[in-house]
């Protein structure tokens, strides 16, 4: 349980921040990509702990039972109640995500709702009122996923609102690593103070490592933000580059003034497929601007070029030399 509250805190943390602070420079495509990328992470998490915690579920329960028989009902409950953990994991994200945008009401009263749900089932299920089928040990750990299985349905139907400003999109799906590695950093931070302050590890040998693993992932969230801060656009006339987290820097080049376009890669870049740019322009407030690194660097190389040439062929550019 307190690997489940490390995980889903650090992760809930995380998301809250960057959330809020894509929604507070009004970058709602940040936003959505945050949303979407820690739903993804969550869900893994939990099926990856789920599995592993449930694999040695019925271990578990006899080193921590007095007999057999208390290790035969730990079992039973941890058969359902391990499910119930691996929800845990959207629920928290989902809720984070709604206290991200301000909204603090509606996942105060989704989760009452499930603690009150669950104060009702377990008695239900536990001792068959109602129903003349007791299910014991289990039915408390059943009242505990159903709980959790309703509250998650309940944030799911409103991110599926079509008024909803995040909303799940799986093209927004594919892992990046900045973002992941700060969260899995986060949570190795969180799981070494917790084995620090319970002493199973010495706390002076938990305290160095949590701190280091916070202050990386510090590092990859402000590397990540500080890429996402940088916008580029292209059109038919110019190059527009958008830069900056609370303040916003505003650079362009006219297409037709520019003389020359260089691609730049280390061998690390081509395997990753990313690069940087240079555009060399007669501009004299920008005569050079970089772009990137960025991915699909080859691309929009060739993109640019092609569209230099167009917009230098329609200004009627006669090249000197």
């Amino acid at each position: 349980m307190f690997i489940v509250l490390a995980l889903t805190q650090s992760m809930s943390v995380g998301a809250t921040s960057l959330i809020s602070q894509s929604f507070g420079r009004k970058d709602r495509a940040q936003a959505q990509l945050v949303f979407n990328q820690a739903m993804v992470l969550s869900n893994l998490s939990g099926i990856v702990f789920g599995l592993l915690f449930f694999a040695v579920r019925g271990v578990y329960a006899r080193r921590l039972a007095a007999d057999p028989a208390t290790a035969a009902l730990g079992v039973q409950y941890l058969t359902w109640f391990v499910p119930a953990l691996f929800l845990q994991f959207p629920l928290v994200i989902m809720g984070a995500a709604l206290r991200a945008m301000g909204d603090m009401k509606l996942p105060t009263v989704i989760q009452v709702a499930t603690v009150l749900l669950n104060i009702v089932l377990a008695p239900v299920l536990m001792f068959g009122w109602g129903t003349g089928r007791p299910l014991g040990v289990a039915g408390a750990a059943i009242a505990s996923l159903v709980a959790i299985a309703v509250g998650c349905v309940a944030f799911i139907l409103y991110f599926l609102r079509p008024a909803s400003p995040l909303r799940f999109d799986s093209a927004e799906w594919t892992p990046r690593p900045r973002l992941w590695g700060a969260g899995l950093c986060a949570g190795i931070s969180i799981a070494a103070t917790l084995i620090g302050y319970q002493h199973t590890v010495p706390p002076l040998f938990a305290g160095p490592i949590a701190a280091a693993f916070l202050f990386w992932a510090l590092y990859l969230l402000a590397t990540f933000a500080g890429r996402r801060a940088v916008r580029y656009r292209l059109t038919m006339q110019r190059l527009e580059v958008e830069r900056g987290i609370l303040g916003r820097r505003y650079e362009s080049i006219d297409l037709w003034r520019v003389r020359d376009v260089i691609l730049e890669q280390t061998l690390v870049e081509r395997l990753r497929g990313v690069g940087r740019i240079t555009v060399l322009s007669t501009d004299q407030g920008e005569p050079e601007l970089l772009v990137g690194p960025v991915a699909g660097a080859r691309a929009l190389y060739d993109r640019l070029r092609d569209t230099v040439a167009l917009a230098r062929k329609e200004a009627r550019v006669v090249p000197l030399g």
